[in-house]
């Protein structure tokens, strides 16, 4: 083997032992970013439940206040 394809292959060994080093700490990285985002995605879809049951009652709140707007009126008539 020539010096020039030895120094090729130690460059070759050093990448695939740094590479080995740093995967757990890539893919740990990578469950807490997904962790983080589960977590995201969990609050945002509780927010929205949140706002849809306000929504839900102020159209009921709205509704019932123009019930009784209408028999208002017609016990004013």
């Amino acid at each position: 083997m020539s010096q020039e394809q030895e120094i090729v292959q130690e460059s070759a060994e050093e990448v695939v032992e740094l590479i080995s080093e740093d995967a757990p700490a890539a893919e740990e990285a990578a469950e807490e970013a997904e962790a983080e985002e589960s977590v995201e995605a969990e609050a945002v879809e509780a927010v929205e439940v949140e706002l849809e049951e306000e929504l839900e009652e102020a159209a009921a709140s709205v509704e019932e206040e123009a019930e009784a707007e209408e028999v208002s009126q017609e016990e004013a008539e």
